[in-house]
């Protein structure tokens, strides 16, 4: 008790990153769906565990409302800034929006969660973040939530 009311925990924020631009379809502009339902499980697996999660993709109603720059920009670094951590759903479909959000959480010490396909190659300045923060990159299949539910509780603390 301080001052004679509980004091309540905040509730931790997560920021989830993925391909927004080029994931979507160019001719029916719809978002990838094998993607969708990826990201769709691991922000409501997170979500079950008690966390505010921030995905732009549903701000942007999954491609039907897509963010103007001078929108999505400041309304994505003021939701990263106020993060407890940044996870990322990286894949081969090409994304300078995540490495961007990736850059932001790392100069400000935001832990970061890398999700990619198993057979990915990434970047060795990608692949060194964990030499500068608590930064880990996890080479997955992502249809194993058992795997994924798995690395979100030792990562989410």
């Amino acid at each position: 008790m301080f001052g004679g009311r509980y004091m309540e925990k905040k509730k931790q924020r997560v920021f989830i990153s993925t391909p927004i631009t080029n994931a979507i379809h160019p001719e029916t502009g719809c978002y990838d769906t094998r993607m969708a339902v990826q990201i769709n499980r691991i922000a409501e697996s997170i979500r079950a565990r008690g966390y505010d999660v921030f995905v732009a993709i549903e701000e942007e109603k999954w491609g039907e409302k897509l963010a103007a720059p001078e929108e999505c920009t400041p309304r994505d670094y003021q939701r990263l800034l106020i993060a407890d951590y940044l996870i990322v759903y990286l894949t081969t479909c090409t994304s300078e929006g995540t490495l961007i959000e990736i850059g932001w959480a790392s100069a400000n010490q935001i832990p970061i969660t890398v999700f990619c396909p198993k057979e990915m190659k990434i970047s060795p300045l990608l692949d060194g973040l964990s030499q500068i923060g608590d930064h880990r990159i996890f080479h997955i299949d992502f249809e194993n939530m058992q795997e994924i539910e798995g690395i979100l509780m030792e990562r989410l603390r």
